[in-house]
């Protein structure tokens, strides 16, 4: 799938990806993020690696650093053993190990037999960027979303100042004591203000309440990445 010096010439646009993070709603908050995305197609999550037992036809895998060096090598070795010939982007990591990132943050390979890598705390913007690079699409800088049109169509649900900002913390994958912490409140209150903003975007669990979010712009991408 790849052409001479490193190019790739017929991935399929949306870029097909594999994502291997850790268990837990921050991980599932980035993948739904990145599956709205409109040239991205995420097409499984999962925990390790070795969840595979076969070889996997997409055109990325997205490897969370914070697994461990075992999680990236074995990505590589199933990327290896893959028709489509995936390459390998890896995120999460508290500081490059390939050079410095450039200027605005984006990462860049030093060897181009690396991965592509993504320090943790980067923007969504340039992980997509890195997946595009990595399977070789050509595409128009920053982000379109499927969806967008649904903006449109719904009426977006009014929150209260405080409700915006515990949907930030869930956006985050932050729990119910820790977006409590980082407002300086209780429990009991975030409970109350999530079961409201429940009720007005009209669905009964986080992780619906994410896409329901994204469909109707309440959410930005930017909040989304681990």
């Amino acid at each position: 799938m790849h052409a001479s010096g490193g190019g790739r010439t017929d991935v399929r646009v949306p870029i097909r990806v594999l994502m291997v993070a850790r268990r837990g709603y921050e991980s599932e908050a980035l993948g739904i993020a990145l599956d709205k995305v409109a040239d991205i197609e995420v097409v499984s999550v999962r925990s390790r690696v070795g969840q595979f037992d076969e070889p996997v036809a997409v055109d990325a895998i997205l490897v969370d650093e914070r697994l461990g060096a075992r999680a990236l090598s074995d990505a590589s070795r199933l990327a290896a053993r893959s028709e489509a010939s995936p390459a390998v982007v890896a995120f999460g990591a508290t500081a490059t190990r390939n050079g410095d990132a450039t200027a605005g943050g984006s990462p860049e390979r030093a060897d181009p037999g690396q991965p592509e890598r993504v320090p943790a705390g980067d923007s969504l913007e340039h992980l997509v960027g890195a997946i595009r690079r990595a399977a070789g699409v050509r595409a128009e800088a920053g982000l379109s979303w499927r969806g967008e049109a649904k903006i449109a169509e719904y009426p977006r649900p009014s929150l209260t100042e405080r409700e915006k900002d515990v949907l930030d913390g869930v956006a985050q994958g932050l729990c119910n004591r820790d977006i409590a912490e980082s407002l300086a409140i209780s429990v009991s209150t975030v409970k109350n203000h999530l079961h409201s903003i429940y009720t007005k975007v009209g669905v009964s669990s986080r992780m619906n309440l994410v896409r329901k979010a994204l469909d109707l712009g309440m959410l930005s991408s930017e909040d989304l990445l681990p």
